[in-house]
């Protein structure tokens, strides 16, 4: 979903909005006016407020940042009207789902389930499992208490603390708005994927913090000693977790990229579009317009090479580049009229790679169809695919390798699909 690149654009905002406003804090800590830093953190919560709900945590987190280093009553006043300002603007006119619990009710009635959701939210670097996640999750909220009770009683402009803090306390604060609209889904709504940059985030900002604690103390041994250890655990863990679902990412891959070749085939009527995609019809309904428009898919190199001579996506170069082989060429009427399944091997020779997609082509040299790695299978070599043609017809496919080369991996006769024996 392209929407997904607002997490991380939101997080990047507020965290520049806090660095700015820490150091114009601290610059006015040194009689200096730090106004273009000041003006550098409203824009980035401005910025941030626009991008997703959870952005407008940012001014309210500066507005906290200025009572805990006790900043000037002008500074404070201005960072609140301006907080303020981006709440009303951005709720104004504002319309909240009718099939969710309204957020008052949630909070004053579920305070149960969503301070739990906001732990797996913070400690979702170690998904998919809730039970580690959970605990990690809580343990970073400790940690957000114990820098919000030094920070509000040391009255600390410290730009490498106060930062830092900033930015957990955006990120619990991010995970807690997200419990309130999510905790009816589930626990394990707190997993999902595009909730990792609030976590590793947090984390990247809870150890920063620690190790400039550390600086000052007179003995910083023992604590710098411990975040370079806690450090090393995340990052082990989050290897680990990553390892745990890189199966299902290489598998949902490959759905993506069938869905693709399907598309870009003209052919849409295919089990894989009915198997990856909740919501087929709109696929069948924009699939026109996104090619008319030159968007998604048909925006690359390949969006416009169905139907066009097999020269236009490349150098065709000697077969000693590459081996391979058509295996399969079946009618398969089931994925679109004259649809046919095509499946084959390839791999690149002479220190070259396989850098894009398999093109299938007619007799006349003509692109009607493309194929993708098989995900379905642990050899690496394999390729699955989609064409349009009818039994007889004779396919012959291209590998694209690096530096824009076309390499010829041979040829096949469409045949037509056996019946399943009885």
């Amino acid at each position: 979903w392209g929407f997904q690149v607002q997490f991380v654009g939101v997080f990047a905002l507020a965290s520049f909005g806090m660095i700015c406003f820490a150091r114009a804090l601290s610059e006015q800590r040194r009689s200096r006016s730090g106004l273009s830093w000041l003006a550098g953190a409203y824009v980035a919560a401005f910025a941030a407020t626009f991008s997703m709900a959870n952005g407008m945590l940012a001014g309210l987190v500066m507005v906290a940042l200025a009572f805990a280093s006790r900043a000037t009553w002008r500074v404070t006043m201005t960072t609140c009207a301006v907080a303020a300002a981006l709440i009303g603007s951005y709720s104004y006119g504002l319309e909240l789902p009718t099939n969710r619990t309204p957020p008052a009710d949630a909070i004053l009635h579920h305070f149960g389930k969503i301070v739990p959701f906001t732990a797996i939210y913070i400690g979702n670097l170690l998904g998919p499992s809730v039970s580690a996640c959970r605990p990690l999750g809580f343990c970073g909220i400790a940690i957000l208490i114990l820098a919000a009770v030094r920070s509000f009683l040391g009255r600390d402009a410290t730009p490498a603390r106060l930062a830092p803090f900033g930015i957990m306390l955006f990120c619990v604060g991010s995970g807690f708005v997200t419990a309130v609209g999510r905790f009816d889904f589930g626990m394990g709504q707190a997993l999902a994927g595009r909730y990792l940059a609030g976590s590793t985030l947090f984390w990247a900002a809870a150890l920063i913090y620690g190790w400039s604690v550390a600086a000052d103390l007179r003995r910083p041994v023992l604590l710098e000693g411990a975040v370079v250890l806690f450090g090393a655990v995340l990052l082990f863990g989050a290897l680990q977790a990553q390892r745990a679902v890189k199966a299902a990412i290489e598998d949902w891959s490959y759905k993506q990229a069938q869905s693709a070749d399907m598309l870009l085939s003209g052919l849409t009527e295919g089990e894989a579009l009915m198997n990856n995609h909740d919501e087929v019809g709109t696929i069948h309904r924009e699939a026109a317009f996104l090619k008319e428009q030159h968007l998604s898919l048909y925006r690359g190199p390949d969006g416009e090479l169905d139907r066009q001579p097999i020269a236009q996506a490349g150098r065709i170069v000697d077969r000693s580049a590459c081996q391979g082989a058509i295996n399969l060429a079946v009618g398969a009427p089931e994925i679109g009229p004259r649809g046919v399944d095509v499946s084959g091997y390839a791999w690149a020779l002479h220190h070259l790679q396989l850098t894009g997609r398999i093109y299938l082509v007619d007799d006349r040299n003509t692109i009607v169809g493309f194929a993708s790695p098989n995900g379905a299978t642990k050899d690496r070599s394999a390729w699955h695919g989609v064409a349009v043609g009818t039994p007889g017809t004779r396919l012959e496919a291209f590998a694209r390798l690096s530096g824009g080369r076309l390499c010829d991996l041979g040829g096949a006769t469409v045949s037509t699909r056996l019946p399943p024996p009885p």
